[in-house]
């Protein structure tokens, strides 16, 4: 265990100062930064102002207040390309009162296990490609509109309920290896030219009426 000089310790209870310290180590369970300096090491805790956790070997710069302890005000600098972590520590807020951006030359990432959330008036994303892996999706809202060269979609199950559906497309293909259900009011199938029904078995059924009205009809 780390003992600290009689002199060294009295000096901290009863008179503040600041000095310059390399961070030897820091210890999570107690929030404690043990710090290097010339006159021995010095256990300190983080300012709320140093949003830069400090790391070992990082250089930086300590004030005493006396009886009420020591804490590392800044990290002055750190060698090598140790990346840099804020931390806030509690519950906080980013506020600008006009507009606000992030820049990152090589990239992005926000991570939490709890919920995230985008409140706008607008929201506007642009990329290259996008990839959305989801467990459970919802989306609500009053229009949608999309303009997209290609659709692909795989599932399992697929469902759907609107008031009104309109389709328009040049070609339409089907492939469906099971059976094709279809339950209406009211079916109407036009064709221009040809409409064709091909099957090994067709049955046509109706409870009062099938009627077939041509220039020619012909059967068999």
């Amino acid at each position: 265990m780390q003992t600290y000089p009689s002199d060294l310790t009295a000096r901290l209870a009863i008179m503040p100062f600041q000095q310059v310290g390399v961070v030897e180590s820091v210890h999570d369970s107690d929030d404690s930064i043990h710090v290097r300096t010339d006159q021995g090491l010095v256990r300190a805790r983080c300012a709320t102002s140093c949003l830069i956790r400090p790391a070992a070997a990082d250089r930086v710069w300590l004030a005493s207040l006396g009886e009420e302890g020591t804490y590392v005000m800044a990290v002055l600098d750190r060698p090598g390309t140790q990346p840099l972590q804020l931390l806030l520590g509690r519950d906080a807020t980013i506020r600008a009162e006009g507009k606000l951006t992030v820049l990152a030359a090589e990239g992005m990432a926000f991570r939490t296990p709890q919920e995230f959330s985008v409140d706008a008036q607008g929201l506007t994303v642009k990329a290259s490609k996008a990839r959305f892996f989801l467990q459970v999706a919802s989306v609500f809202g009053r229009a949608f509109t999309a303009a997209v060269s290609s659709v692909s979609v795989a599932g399992n199950r697929m469902e759907s309920c609107f008031e009104r559906l309109t389709q328009t497309t040049q070609t339409t293909v089907r492939h469906v290896e099971g059976a094709d259900l279809l339950s209406c009011g009211t079916a109407d199938y036009r064709a221009a030219s040809l409409m064709r029904m091909h099957g090994e078995n067709v049955i046509v059924t109706a409870d009062e009426l099938v009627k077939s009205d041509g220039k020619q009809i012909h059967f068999g």
